[in-house]
């Protein structure tokens, strides 16, 4: 082999080292960061395991992201005291991390009538987010401590979890309230504040549950008469009732025309409520081969939140190959059950039957649409813990 050619193979064996050598400079420094951040977060949690709610003042660790598991809350709570320095950030935390076994713990430490009442007001506050997913500032419920700090973002996993709690659990957390609302003094105050609202639960309100059924029967004579029963306020609100409005859905989606904006109007209504009488609904409608292609395809539309939260905003017909309404990203949207819950496995049993709908005789729009939905809906079942919801 003659000179040149052992310098040109050189060359070409030292060009490709050096270039991975230039890139490894910043997956160090970006590996190191995480390592150090790492390192942070587990002295810290170790801290709070050894020191209680002292560790809490140390703000770095938070800065960082740095979240302590649900067990270490729970004995934190057993034990804070009424010190708003340390109080404050312990209700922020639990606020974020969400979990049966810490409602449980804030429930019972709500009703502690041993506790300081800034105790039991911040363990208040910390269940709202799961009371009141759509609630994003829970101030009002501590007005009484200065240095509160607001929770106002719906990307909390206590927000997610509020549509996947068990129904046993949030009946706890209204009777709860109930009984505390009639205490006297600060902590009945914001016990009753939290109470059964226009939103709650119908069982909860004979008042509600009387305003909600006259006006799912209206709805019913209304919507023979006049499509623009479709795009009313009262029909938006009809549609919380958690015991009417599912029903209400259903006789929507049973009646609706092939109009775009009655179609967007159904689907940003049925993207809040996860109900079984909905869901087959739904499906019967992406099957009926008496009604519109364009329904068919939206059924299948409001099939995917059902599925997975992170599908509320997405359609068919402009996601692509995307799996977000937006291309590039999706925030998981905020679900409450209804009164006939899914429940977790509704979610896989629910891409079967898209792969069903997708392989039956159906018009080819209605096919690639149940094709599309069932495959995002199942890459996001994969990639996130329904746990986190």
């Amino acid at each position: 082999m003659t000179r040149r050619r052992r310098l040109l193979c050189i060359t070409l064996l030292l060009v490709p080292a050096a270039a991975r050598a230039q890139g490894d400079g910043p997956q160090r420094m970006r590996d190191s960061l995480v390592a150090a951040r790492q390192a942070a977060c587990s002295d810290w949690r170790a801290a709070l395991s050894r020191d209680g709610a002292i560790a809490l003042l140390d703000q770095r660790p938070q800065s960082l992201g740095c979240v302590p598991g649900d067990s270490v809350l729970v004995r934190l709570w057993s034990s804070i005291g009424p010190d708003t320095a340390s109080l404050i950030p312990l209700m922020y935390l639990s606020s974020e991390v969400g979990g049966a076994h810490l409602l449980r713990a804030l429930l019972e430490t709500a009703s502690d009538t041993r506790r300081p009442p800034h105790v039991r007001l911040a363990a208040l506050a910390a269940v709202v987010p799961y009371l009141r997913p759509h609630d994003a500032c829970l101030g009002r419920v501590l007005d009484t401590v200065s240095t509160f700090i607001s929770t106002c973002s719906i990307n909390h996993p206590s927000y997610r979890a509020a549509s996947s709690i068990e129904p046993l659990l949030r009946d706890s957390i209204w009777a709860t309230l109930t009984s505390l609302g009639r205490e006297p003094g600060s902590v009945g105050r914001a016990a009753w504040s939290l109470g059964p609202s226009w939103g709650a639960p119908e069982r909860w309100s004979e008042t509600q549950a009387d305003r909600c059924r006259r006006s799912g029967k209206a709805f019913a004579l209304a919507l023979r008469a006049n499509i623009a029963t479709f795009l009313s306020a009262e029909f938006g609100e009809l549609a919380s009732c958690s015991e009417s409005g599912p029903p209400a859905l259903v006789l929507a989606w049973r009646a609706a025309p092939s109009d775009s904006a009655v179609l967007s109007r159904l689907l940003r209504i049925s993207a809040t409520v996860r109900d079984a009488r909905l869901f087959q609904a739904l499906l019967q409608v992406a099957r009926d081969s008496a009604r519109p292609v364009a329904v068919r395809v939206a059924a299948v539309d409001g099939i995917a939140p059902l599925l997975h939260p992170a599908l509320h905003g997405y359609r068919t017909a402009r996601g692509g190959d995307s799996c977000s309404g937006w291309g590039w990203y999706s925030p998981e949207a905020v679900q409450e059950e209804g009164a006939v819950p899914m429940g977790s496995a509704s979610r896989r049993a629910g891409v079967t039957e898209l792969r069903r709908i997708a392989a039956e005789e159906v018009p080819l729009a209605v096919r690639r649409a149940a094709s599309a939905v069932a495959r995002c809906a199942e890459t996001l079942l994969d990639r996130r813990a329904p746990e986190m919801w």
